[in-house]
């Protein structure tokens, strides 16, 4: 069998074999890739902001073309304070670094 043929219009076509087991779905925004799966496990975050600031995590998933939620993910994943915070008893008061 030929690798591509010949159409009326002179272009040649190319057949691509694709694996049965390859994953064909497309990121939901175009240009973007599609997550890794996770196993089906996910979780619902949700907040309010500023405009502007969903703005630049708009730009910023989209110069590393993945999704907002990886993009939260990502900075999340990156967060070392996240990573070693333990609970405040509850007569302490929580310092969220924002004191001047």
């Amino acid at each position: 069998m030929s690798a591509g043929c010949d159409t009326p219009c002179g272009q040649e076509i190319r057949w691509v074999c694709i694996r049965a087991d390859h994953d064909l779905r497309m990121a939901a925004i175009a240009g973007r890739r599609r997550r890794t799966s996770t196993g089906g496990v996910h979780v619902l975050l949700q907040g309010r902001g500023d405009p502007a600031i969903k703005e630049r995590a708009d730009r910023g998933a989209a110069a590393r073309g993945v999704s907002i939620a990886r993009y939260l993910e990502i900075l999340i994943e990156g967060d070392e304070v996240a990573d070693t915070y333990t609970a405040p008893d509850s007569c302490e008061q929580l310092d969220l670094g924002m004191s001047a």
